[in-house]
């Protein structure tokens, strides 16, 4: 759902039985979640509220709470369904909001340079907690003309450009 947390997932798979029972009869899974707790946190960060000597804490912590989030909601939905007869796929999220990259006087760093790092090492664990149970993983770079006028979601051709990728992975188990 668009605008949904990692937290606000995590609480509907392990609350809601609507959720629950969703995915317990779904054959097809994707997950996509994080890029708005850290959306949240790149708005504090541009309004300079973000904290630290850095000003960069929430990102810090942002990342903190994907991450945690990642798994468990990763356990909940593996508790819910295998993956030896779901289609189960993650997407990284590579189709980040976009950050002007022009504006820092010299010598500074930018917003894209700021928040790239933190991004990446979502990625990074998205994969790595992908592949370790056994999830096809893909991350799609979108070019700013796939975002919404929201500039943090893909629009209709971005969707497109992720869902081909997702087919690319194939199909299996389900033959």
């Amino acid at each position: 759902r668009n605008g949904q947390t990692s937290p606000e997932l995590l609480h509907a798979l392990r609350t809601d039985p609507s959720w629950r029972r969703a995915v317990g009869e779904a054959d097809v899974l994707t997950v996509n979640i994080g890029i708005n707790d850290l959306g949240r946190a790149a708005e504090d960060y541009e309004n300079g509220t973000c904290g630290g000597i850095d000003d960069q804490d929430c990102l810090r912590e942002a990342i903190k709470t994907v991450k945690g989030n990642w798994n468990a909601v990763t356990a909940e939905l593996l508790s819910l369904r295998s993956t030896n007869d779901t289609i189960i796929r993650a997407a990284g999220l590579g189709y980040t909001p976009y950050l002007d990259s022009e504006k820092a006087p010299i010598g500074e760093l930018n917003d894209f340079l700021v928040f790239e790092p933190y991004l990446d090492e979502v990625n990074r664990h998205i994969a790595t907690t992908a592949s370790a149970n056994g999830i096809p993983y893909v991350e799609v770079h979108l070019d700013k003309g796939y975002t919404s006028q929201d500039g943090v979601h893909p629009n209709d051709e971005g969707y497109e450009v992720i869902a081909g990728r997702l087919r690319d992975l194939g199909y299996s188990p389900l033959k």
